[in-house]
């Protein structure tokens, strides 16, 4: 008989989730809904990689920095500094989708939600796959041993953080209205030395 079970979850991949005080203003939504856009074969994307640099974006941008900084320097407890690096609006209309990717040159990345995204949450994807031997199936799905986690954002003027390197898509947008959505990328902020001796980075 088993008489105790102790667990230590090691080496756990987050996403936390942020949500914004302040509301989104008309001006906030009809900028980012009306931002120049491209084909992204599944979607649309911003032709702008700077869109929370622009003027009307900064209370956004400030709430953005604020969460990677929450993320990175208290939930890592790193002292060096991370800034965001690019950022661009994304739309999904119904019955479009966006394809499995990660973001390269960057360490951490983040979605900026104007709405829930209930009917169409995002994908994360495990690349731990060897949970899985032969044809066999676990009893039950959960976060260790499933090879892709469905996640809905429950309320808009939101924020997600994630590694960069974690691999993401968002499915078939199924509700009766497009989505839309400001992703972005963080580098280490200029003028820091990151790590120390051999490790040492000058940036």
């Amino acid at each position: 008989m088993i008489k105790n079970i102790q667990q230590k979850d090691l080496f756990p991949t987050s996403v936390l989730f942020f949500v914004r005080e302040k509301n989104l203003t008309d001006e906030e939504i009809s900028f980012i809904q009306n931002a120049d856009l491209e084909d992204n074969s599944s979607n649309y994307i911003g032709t702008s990689y700077d869109i929370l640099e622009k003027k009307n974006m900064s209370d956004i941008k400030d709430f953005c920095q604020a969460c990677v900084n929450e993320y990175y320097n208290e939930f890592y407890g790193y002292n060096s500094e991370l800034i965001i690096s690019a950022s661009w609006v994304n739309k999904t209309e119904p019955h479009q989708s966006h394809h499995m990717h990660y973001h390269k040159n960057s360490v951490l990345s983040g979605v900026f939600y104007l709405e829930d995204t209930n009917d169409c949450p995002i994908t994360f994807y495990n690349r731990k796959d060897y949970f899985y031997f032969a044809d066999e199936n676990p009893r039950f799905f959960n976060e260790y041993n499933s090879q892709s986690w469905l996640l809905s954002v429950p309320e808009g003027n939101s924020c997600i953080i994630f590694p960069s390197q974690l691999d993401h898509a968002v499915p078939k947008n199924n509700s009766n209205k497009d989505r839309y959505s400001i992703a972005f990328n963080t580098f280490f902020k200029k003028d820091q030395r990151i790590a120390t001796k051999a490790t040492k980075l000058d940036i």
